[in-house]
């Protein structure tokens, strides 16, 4: 157990925000290095890899807290962060396209975004009296957030393209709204002293504090159900636009590095490592034939017809660096 109870912005919640920025890049880096169709069925089992990862997670914490004895209703794991890990585990087993855009990109987009919003007010992770589920709160929401920026990049999510991914995967997000707050209040009905919440929607939840605080105390449920709809589909696009930004100024400083190199403009770099990515040994191979027409040639500075260094360079970094 905690000696000492973690506080809001306090040092151990400032290391889990930087981890979170860490995951941020690795999620990119590792999007970038998994695009294009070759590494579709990798970038799947990677996210079915997770899928299952949390649900273990979701399991032990299940398992502990029954443990020490503190089960309740408070226990269903039917929460906004929770939620993805149902639909990861079938990425990689899905065989038609729309249906597995459509469950990755909620997990995607809803879990990275509430993921990123809860390590703003990590209610539960500072305020458990357990150190173990403290950490399990942080990892939780962490492999989300790895998750989230993995995704948008390396399924080229951060365009036009992912926006209606987003919002065909919204309908989703909105179904199970409906079904958390009429849980709430059936629940509510029956067993009237529970603190069960789904998505924190019963009226004496906690949701978004602007409009828990301006709207809710002001307009019938119904409205202010329609307003937490709204409110939650702009900050998934606040927090997305994080990578969207990211990766925009990524592509921006690449394409200005090729540009600045006159001796690729005829031969791109992405074209010739893209092509000879799985097949270095052969891109090796042809680069030692232009070598050798190279030192055959009978001037010093002249190349073979139709030859030049670039093609040569490039077979030689796509199999260096691969």
């Amino acid at each position: 157990m905690w000696a000492t109870q973690p506080v809001k912005f306090g040092l151990f919640h400032i290391i889990v925000i930087i981890i979170a920025l860490i995951a941020v890049a690795f999620g990119i880096y590792f999007g970038h290095r998994l695009r294009g169709e070759a590494y579709a069925k990798k970038r799947d089992l990677i996210l079915t890899i997770f899928g299952f990862s949390l649900l273990a997670l979701e399991a032990f914490k299940v398992i502990f807290t029954i443990c020490v004895g503190a089960a309740d209703l408070t226990l269903i794991s039917f929460q906004i962060c929770s939620t993805p890990m149902y639909f990861l585990p079938f990425v990689f087993f899905l065989k038609r396209k729309w249906l597995k855009e459509v469950v990755y990109s909620y997990p995607i987009f809803v879990g990275f975004a509430s993921a990123m919003a809860y390590l703003v007010n990590p209610a539960a992770m500072i305020k458990t009296p357990y150190i173990i589920m403290s950490i399990h709160s942080a990892l939780f929401h962490i492999a989300l957030i790895f998750v989230g920026a993995f995704g948008m990049v390396g399924y080229e999510l951060t365009n036009k393209r992912g926006i209606i991914a987003f919002s065909k995967a919204y309908v989703i997000f909105v179904i199970l709204s409906l079904i958390a707050m009429t849980t709430d209040f059936i629940v509510r009905h029956y067993i009237p002293d529970t603190k069960m919440n789904l998505f924190y929607l019963y009226p004496d939840g906690n949701t978004f504090p602007i409009i828990d605080a301006y709207v809710r105390p002001y307009v019938p449920y119904p409205v202010y159900f329609l307003v937490f709809l709204a409110m939650y589909y702009a900050t998934v696009m606040i927090f997305s636009s994080i990578v969207f930004l990211s990766d925009f100024l990524i592509k921006k400083v690449q394409n200005k590095i090729v540009e600045e190199q006159p001796l690729f403009a005829s031969h791109p770099v992405s074209h010739y490592t893209t092509a000879y990515s799985h097949h270095s040994l052969s891109a090796l191979l042809s680069g030692m034939k232009i070598c050798t027409s190279l030192l055959q040639s009978d001037s010093e500075y002249s190349y073979p017809q139709n030859h030049s260094p670039a093609p040569f360079l490039l077979f030689l970094s796509a199999y260096l660096f691969h």
